[in-house]
C-alpha cells in the first residue's frame, strides 16, 4: 500500500486526510484493488481582516499544516506524495505556502 497525505483548504475550515491505495500486480499490469480514506486531522482555517478585505490568517494555518504533517507521521512513517487542495487561495498565496514547505 502506498500513503497519500492531502490538505483540504477551505473557506473557514481545513483537514488532513490519509489516502491508502493498494494494487495488484499480475504480470506486467498492476490494477488497483484497494483505497482507504482516513481524516486524520481537521482545524479552523481563521479568516482576518485588513483594508476592508479577508484573508487567510497565513501564519496560523501553516502552523496547522505542520500538525497534520505531524500526526500523519505518527500513524505512517512515509508518504508518496502530499498535496493541497487550496479553496480560494490566490497563485501569490500557493507559492508562498510551497516556498514554507520547500516545495
Amino acid at each position: 500500500m502506498k500513503n497519500y497525505l492531502a490538505f483540504d483548504l477551505g473557506a473557514t475550515s481545513g483537514c488532513a486526510v490519509i489516502g491508502r491505495l493498494g494494487y495488484d500486480i499480475s504480470g506486467r499490469e498492476s490494477h488497483l484493488n484497494e483505497v482507504e480514506l482516513m481524516e486524520i486531522y481537521r482545524f479552523p482555517n481563521t479568516l482576518v481582516q485588513q483594508d476592508g478585505h479577508l484573508y487567510w490568517n497565513f501564519e496560523q494555518l501553516f502552523s496547522e499544516i505542520k500538525t497534520g504533517l505531524n500526526k500523519a507521521a505518527q500513524i505512517y512513517r512515509s508518504a508518496h506524495a502530499i498535496g493541497f487542495n487550496p479553496k480560494g487561495m490566490s497563485d501569490e498565496q500557493m507559492d508562498e505556502l510551497k516556498q514554507a514547505f520547500n516545495l
